[in-house]
């Protein structure tokens, strides 16, 4: 789960997904399920920083982009953003993935 791996743990976006960027957001489909899920521009940042990544370096850059947010609340917009596309399935950690 992400939270468990809050800081060291990497993240990095299902290469099963299918996504754009549109007008500052970002569309998702998971063809797995065929769920389709917009993200708002905070999202999308999101999104885009799940390469692999760990959660820390992804808060540090979203704070990077947003400076006068408050890092509480970006730390709970990040959290809450990395577990709805975890548990969407949208994102994986690259340690479990299985060799082919």
């Amino acid at each position: 789960m992400i939270a468990e791996r809050a800081r060291t743990g990497a993240v990095q976006r299902s290469p099963a997904v299918i996504w754009d960027r549109v007008d500052g957001a970002v569309t998702l489909c998971n063809p797995e399920t065929a769920e389709l899920f917009r993200l708002n521009e905070t999202g999308g940042v999101i999104w885009e920083l799940c390469d692999g990544r760990t959660v820390g370096e992804i808060l540090t850059a979203v704070a990077a982009r947003y400076p006068s947010v408050r890092r509480e609340r970006l730390e709970g917009t990040v959290h809450e953003y990395l577990a709805m596309l975890s548990g969407e399935g949208l994102i994986q950690d690259p340690s479990s993935r299985q060799a082919p």
